[in-house]
C-alpha cells in the first residue's frame, strides 16, 4: 500500500516536472519568436555586385539600381541595415526632374528636326520708283507641296506692286529651301490682303512639304515651336519654343480688318513672319506673322490658323500663276438694312444691294448699276454680304464671270458678265 502510494508521489513529480519544463520551453520559444520579429534585419557582409545580384533575381530589368556605389566586403558592417526606400528615393526624385528636362528639350529637338527642311527663307528685291536702287527685305515660308508651293505672308512680298495693286517692272522674289541654301526663283500665284497671306510657286519638284495640322483641336497650354528667319536670311531656320498661349484671339490688322489669331510666347521677331508655329507632333499649326500686331508686350505674339491658311491656299492654288485678288468695283448695304427692305418691297430674300459702283470698274463695264441687287456668281446663289466676299474670293484677277441681278426699277432678273480686275492690297 505504502509502495502505491510513493509511486503514485512519483509519477505526480514527474507530470509535474514535464509541465513544467513545457511551460519553460514554451515560454522559450515565445520570446526567440518575439525577438526574431523585432530584431532589425541586416545583410550578411558580401560585395556589391552580390548585393545588386541578390535583389534583382532572375528578372531581366530593374527599375532602379539598388546600389550606386562599389562598398567593399570590409567596410560593409553586419549589424548596418539597408533601406532601399530611403537609399534611392532622393536620387530617384533629383534623376526624374533631370529626365524630364532631358526629355522636354528632346521633344523640341525632335520636332524642329522634323520640320526644319519644310521651312524657306524669302528675299525680296524691289526697285525703288526712279532709282536703279533696290530695297531688299527678307521673311520666311512654309513648303506647302512637293511641287513648288511656298506659303508666306502678304506683306512679306507686298513691296513688289505698286499703290495701284500693278507688279513692279524689275522685282524679284527668291526663295532659299533649308536643305541646300539654293536660291531659286519664285512666281506669285495669289495673295489675300484680308488674311495676310500669299502662295508662291517654284519651278522645281520633290520638295520636303510641311505636315499641316488641325488647329481647331489646339488647347491653350499645349508645346509650341516657331521657326522661321528673324532678322532675315543670316538667321534662317532658327528656333525658338513656348505655349499655347490663347486661341480665336480677335486682332486688329493693319488694314482695318479683325482676323481670329492664336497667340504664344515662342518668340516671333522680324523675319519670322510666313514661318511655321509647330505643335508637339512636328505639325504646322500656323503661320507666323510679326506684323499683324505691333504688341507692347514681351511674349505675346500671333500665328493665322492653320485650318484658315489651308482654306486659302487652296482657294489661291486654283488661280493661274501671278492672278491677283479679283476686283469688281461694287459697294453694298449691310444685310440689316437690306433685310427691311426685302420686306418693304417684297424682293429677293437673298442677295445684296449695290449702293455704288465705281466709274470704269468692272462691274460698272459691265453694266451694273447702283440699286441693283446681286442674287448670284456663276449661277451660284448669293445669301448675304458675307457669303458675297466669300465667293468673289475665289475667283481671280482677269477671269471673267456670270453675275445675276435683280433689278427692281425694271422688276427683270439679269445676268451679265464682267472680267474682273486686281484689287489694291
Amino acid at each position: 500500500m505504502i509502495d502505491k502510494v510513493e509511486s503514485k508521489k512519483k509519477d505526480r513529480l514527474i507530470l509535474g516536472g514535464l509541465i513544467a519544463s513545457g511551460a519553460l520551453l514554451g515560454s522559450m520559444i515565445t520570446w526567440i519568436l518575439v525577438l526574431m520579429i523585432f530584431r532589425p534585419f541586416s545583410l550578411p557582409p558580401q560585395k556589391t555586385s552580390e548585393i545588386y545580384e541578390s535583389t534583382t533575381g532572375s528578372t531581366s530589368q530593374s527599375e532602379s539600381p539598388v546600389v550606386t556605389e562599389s562598398i567593399s566586403s570590409d567596410e560593409t558592417s553586419t549589424d548596418s541595415t539597408l533601406d532601399i526606400n530611403e537609399t534611392t528615393s532622393e536620387t530617384d526624385t533629383s534623376e526624374t526632374e533631370t529626365d524630364l528636362t532631358k526629355k522636354s528639350e528632346r521633344r523640341i529637338a525632335l520636332i524642329a528636326q522634323k520640320a526644319l527642311p519644310s521651312i524657306a527663307g524669302i528675299r525680296v528685291e524691289s526697285l525703288l520708283p526712279g532709282t536703279n536702287m533696290f530695297a531688299i527685305s527678307e521673311g520666311s515660308g512654309v513648303i506647302y507641296s512637293s511641287d513648288g508651293y511656298i506659303v508666306t505672308n502678304n506683306h512679306v512680298i507686298s513691296s513688289v506692286y505698286d499703290s495701284s495693286g500693278n507688279r513692279i517692272s524689275g522685282t524679284n522674289i527668291y526663295v532659299y529651301l533649308y536643305e541646300d541654301k539654293t536660291q531659286y526663283e519664285a512666281d506669285i500665284v495669289g495673295r489675300d490682303a484680308s488674311t495676310d497671306l500669299a502662295l508662291l510657286k517654284l519651278n522645281k519638284s520633290g520638295l520636303p512639304p510641311a505636315e499641316f495640322g488641325d488647329s481647331d483641336l489646339l488647347v491653350p497650354g499645349e508645346p509650341a515651336v516657331a521657326i522661321g528667319s528673324p532678322s532675315g536670311l543670316q538667321l534662317m531656320g532658327s528656333v525658338t519654343s513656348g505655349i499655347i498661349s490663347g486661341l480665336d484671339r480677335q486682332v486688329q490688322l493693319e488694314n482695318g480688318a479683325s482676323m481670329a489669331l492664336i497667340q504664344t510666347d515662342a518668340a516671333v521677331n522680324t523675319g519670322n513672319s510666313g514661318g511655321a508655329l509647330i505643335n508637339e507632333h512636328g505639325q504646322v499649326i500656323g503661320i507666323n506673322n510679326s506684323g499683324l500686331v505691333k504688341s507692347q508686350f514681351e511674349g505675346v505674339n500671333f500665328a493665322i490658323p492653320a485650318n484658315t491658311v489651308v482654306e486659302i491656299i487652296t482657294e489661291l492654288k486654283k488661280r493661274p500663276v501671278n492672278a491677283g485678288k479679283p476686283w469688281l468695283g461694287v459697294s453694298v448695304i449691310a444685310d440689316t438694312e437690306y433685310l427691311e427692305l426685302v420686306e418693304l418691297y417684297n424682293w429677293p430674300a437673298n442677295g445684296v444691294y449695290i449702293y455704288e459702283v465705281q466709274q470704269d470698274s468692272p462691274a460698272d463695264l459691265a453694266g451694273l448699276k447702283s440699286g441693283d441687287i446681286i442674287i448670284g456668281l456663276n449661277n451660284g446663289t448669293v445669301i448675304d454680304s458675307s457669303d458675297f466676299a466669300n465667293q468673289l474670293r475665289q475667283f481671280y484677277a482677269g477671269q471673267s464671270i456670270r453675275i445675276q441681278i435683280f433689278r427692281p426699277d425694271e422688276n427683270k432678273t439679269l445676268t451679265l458678265t464682267a472680267v474682273l480686275g486686281e484689287t489694291i492690297a
